[in-house]
């Protein structure tokens, strides 16, 4: 009986690099950017001028966007054998894939949201005046900028591991 209760409590101290916790963390870490994306796109929401009456919303969603890929990047670089060419690529691959998942969702229920929001007013769905016009202080223009700069980012955290990577396969 005490061994188990031994045993069981082992478990709850866990570190932070064990796998399952941090996937768990980096998840509510991408709730949270999704979330926060969400609310820089709705402009009526009651959440958002709280929020934004303190900090600007847009630079809190890089912000949160670029830990999390900072995050990403670090426990996959941490958590395995040395890194090989391929894996950089592959490395890339997953976390350019991140950041289209994030933007997708935040765009996605941002439309969800107008959608249901039109049917529950009874109104037409809000859509802007003139799609074609950049305007670089919208919502939608800065979301674009932001997965820009965060696949720039990246790229750069790719490149900087490449030189090592292809080292390393050279002596193998």
């Amino acid at each position: 009986m005490t061994a188990q209760f031994e045993s069981s409590s082992k478990s709850w101290a866990a570190p932070l690099d064990s796998p399952g916790l941090s996937d768990i963390l980096q998840g509510c870490a991408a709730l949270l950017v999704v979330m926060i994306g969400v609310l820089s796109l709705i402009d009526d929401s009651a959440a958002r001028h709280v929020l934004q009456s303190w900090i600007n919303i847009h630079a809190l969603f890089a912000v949160t966007l670029f830990g999390l890929l900072l995050a990403r990047f670090q426990s996959c670089v941490k958590r395995g054998a040395p890194l090989l060419p391929p894996d950089v690529r592959a490395l890339c691959r997953d976390l350019s894939r991140l950041v289209y998942v994030m933007v997708y969702a935040v765009i996605g229920i941002r439309q969800c949201v107008g959608i249901v929001g039109g049917m529950w007013h009874a109104g037409a769905l809000n859509s802007p005046a003139d799609p074609a016009r950049f305007d670089p202080k919208g919502d939608f223009s800065l979301l674009f900028i932001t997965t820009l700069v965060a696949l720039a980012l990246v790229r750069f955290m790719a490149f900087r591991l490449l030189p090592s990577a292809i080292e390393r396969e050279a002596c193998k």
